[in-house]
């Protein structure tokens, strides 16, 4: 059996809908850490304050230090499992104190989602759809 062809994931053709495989622009790892590092804001340059009063409906919740969210918060946000999102980055005992008895609707919860992603700078509410209406 001949050895397997090693194959340039950038010089991979696209597929039907345009689109180059998943590993196609890999480029650089430290450079890319550099320059996300570089486009982060500080949470610290208008408020080092942590955790933070984030609004859900008519109550305020404390939302962690982004560097104190788990590890899957991406893929919550990702699935829109705004709930589960809320349940291991809300500081303390807020999420069963003041999330849970709020019972947000989707629309709360989505709004919140943005709202976080406004004080931390962090952008990842483009990954859920937000209301338009």
């Amino acid at each position: 059996m001949p050895p397997r062809k090693k194959v340039d994931a950038a010089a991979a053709p696209a597929d039907l809908n345009g689109k180059k495989p998943a590993n196609a622009d890999s480029g650089d790892l430290d450079a890319l850490r550099d320059e996300v590092a570089a486009e982060t804001p500080s949470p610290a340059a208008d408020d080092d304050t942590w955790p933070r009063l984030i609004p859900v409906g008519d109550v305020k919740v404390r939302v962690k230090h982004y560097l104190d969210w788990t590890l899957d918060s991406e893929d919550a946000i990702r699935t829109v499992d705004i709930r589960g999102w809320a349940a291991d980055n809300l500081a303390d005992s807020d999420f069963v104190a003041a999330w849970l008895p709020a019972k947000p609707t989707l629309r709360q919860g989505l709004q919140f989602i943005q709202t976080v992603e406004v004080a931390t700078g962090l952008p990842f509410a483009p990954h859920i759809a937000l209301p338009t209406t």
